[in-house]
């Protein structure tokens, strides 16, 4: 039976592309960030390692913390897996075949391998894993282009990972990455907008903190995609030395009109960018 002891995440292919020192910070933000989605679902972790392009999590509680961190910007896609040690490939693609006794019993499907180990191919390893299920179940048919059911298996030097189904997630950037932006909240905006403005902001990497006096109620609602952090708010005067000493990277404006943007970068003595006129 099938009893996942870990959540692998696939990061944005915007992180993957990245060279290996901003892959390695943007990567390091992320397990951060996962790690505050953890703590507000209560869900315990023991770690997080990033292998292979993927970060691995461990938690005695894998499904509650896959859905607690499917709205964490960065991640592109995640699989509730199961790690298993084992001596030879024989042996994987046998106990692969026990996991998978429940979820694979008729109808197509195609074994799904990735091998980092030096003692056998990703070809060699679909292949005898493949071989293993249809010994273990006759009814099952293999088709590798549209199957109804996938098996993957992600095997290193002495450790595998089997999982079926990805989930997809947030995409985007992990928050924090690109550092501050400033979102003008004024009385000439409405609070959805501010939200929307705000939220697109999140996606690309930013931090956003709100200038102004007041903050939108509407922003609870997204505080899920903020780490569950609540939204910094500074007066103008503040958000202003802020950008003088580059602490801050810019001012938005949540306007639907020429009219509303030039108000409110006449506000902050600066050129705010309006992205929702377009």
């Amino acid at each position: 039976m099938f009893q996942p002891n870990c959540v692998i995440v696939h990061p944005a292919p915007e992180i993957a592309i990245k060279g290996n020192q901003v892959r390695a910070f943007m990567q390091k933000r992320l397990k951060k960030n996962m790690g505050l989605y953890f703590k507000h679902a209560k869900v315990p972790f023991t770690k997080m390692i990033s292998s292979a392009g993927r970060i691995f999590i461990y938690s005695t509680e894998p499904t509650k913390g896959a859905y607690a961190i499917r709205e964490c910007f960065g991640i592109h896609s995640l699989y509730l897996a199961r790690e298993e040690e084992y001596s030879s490939l024989k042996a994987l693609c046998k106990k692969g075949a026990e996991l998978s006794s429940r979820y694979l019993t008729r109808g197509t499907f195609a074994a799904r391998g990735k091998s980092f180990s030096p003692e056998f191919s990703s070809k060699e390893l679909e292949e005898e894993l493949g071989g293993a299920l249809l010994d273990a179940c006759p009814e099952l048919k293999v088709k590798l282009k549209s199957p109804e059911k996938e098996i993957h298996c992600v095997a290193f030097k002495d450790r595998a990972y089997i999982y079926f189904k990805a989930e997809e997630c947030a995409g985007g950037m992990p928050v924090g990455v690109q550092g501050y932006s400033g979102v003008i909240v004024s009385a000439g905006v409405k609070g959805s907008d501010i939200v929307l403005l705000a939220k697109d902001l999140l996606k690309t990497g930013c931090s956003v903190i709100l200038v102004g006096d007041k903050t939108p109620e509407e922003l609870a609602e997204i505080e899920k995609f903020n780490c569950y952090n609540q939204f910094k708010r500074f007066s103008v005067e503040e958000a202003k030395k802020l950008y003088t000493v580059h602490d801050l990277r810019g001012f938005f404006s949540a306007a639907r009109d020429e009219a509303q943007a030039k108000k409110d970068s006449d506000l902050v003595g600066v050129k705010a960018f309006a992205p929702l006129l377009f």
